[in-house]
């Protein structure tokens, strides 16, 4: 359920904060793949994607690309326009970019008994 004092922004930003920190839990997870086997490509273009196309990151260091990759471990960080934000269509491909459902739905557990 939604509580009945918010209103559709503060769900939509609520999504698109799920959104962000489901990126940088892929960057995180795509950090430790290279830790381990040495391969920065696909670190490289995970950061590409999330940047944008403008965005060049071949003259990048790798150490470099590492360290810009580990702030966002904890979650993409993000800024849109007070009254010309992000769309539900844009928010939709970054929740699937994500990994996670456009739905946007999750089941809620109880923090004290586990039960759903």
């Amino acid at each position: 359920g939604v509580p009945s004092r918010m209103n559709v922004g503060q769900i939509l930003e609520t999504h698109l904060g799920w959104a962000c920190r489901g990126l940088g839990r892929q960057v995180g997870d795509t950090l430790e793949k290279v830790q381990r086997d040495g391969k920065f490509e696909p670190l490289r273009k995970q950061m590409k994607a999330i940047y944008g196309a403008e965005t060049d990151l071949a003259d990048l260091p790798d150490t470099d690309l590492v360290t810009a990759a580990q702030q966002l471990t904890g979650g993409v960080a993000i800024a849109t326009p007070v009254f010309d934000g992000a769309r539900e269509d844009d928010i939709n491909k970054m929740l699937e970019a994500a990994g996670l459902s456009k739905s946007g739905q999750v089941k809620l557990y109880d923090g004290r008994s586990g039960e759903p």
